[in-house]
C-alpha cells in the first residue's frame, strides 16, 4: 500500500509539475514581450524575434525533463 500511495502522488506531482513549467515559460515570454513592447527603447524590439523564437524549444526541453527517459 505505501508503494502505491507513492506512485499515485508521484503521477499528481509531476502532472502539475508539467504545467506548472509550461505556465511558468509562457508567463516569462509573455512578460518579456510586453516589456519590449511598452519599453520606449527600440534596441529591444530587434531582439524579440530570435528571442520569441527560443520559446518552443524551452517548452519542448520542459517537456523532455517532465518525460525523462520514456
Amino acid at each position: 500500500m505505501e508503494q502505491e500511495m507513492k506512485e499515485a502522488l508521484t503521477d499528481v506531482s509531476l502532472n502539475y509539475g508539467e504545467k506548472a513549467a509550461e505556465l511558468a515559460i509562457e508567463f516569462v515570454f509573455e512578460l518579456i514581450n510586453k516589456a519590449a513592447e511598452v519599453s520606449e527603447n527600440k534596441i529591444d524590439d530587434a531582439f524579440m524575434p530570435t528571442l520569441n523564437s527560443l520559446k518552443p524549444i524551452a517548452l519542448a526541453m520542459a517537456d523532455q525533463i517532465y518525460k525523462g527517459d520514456e
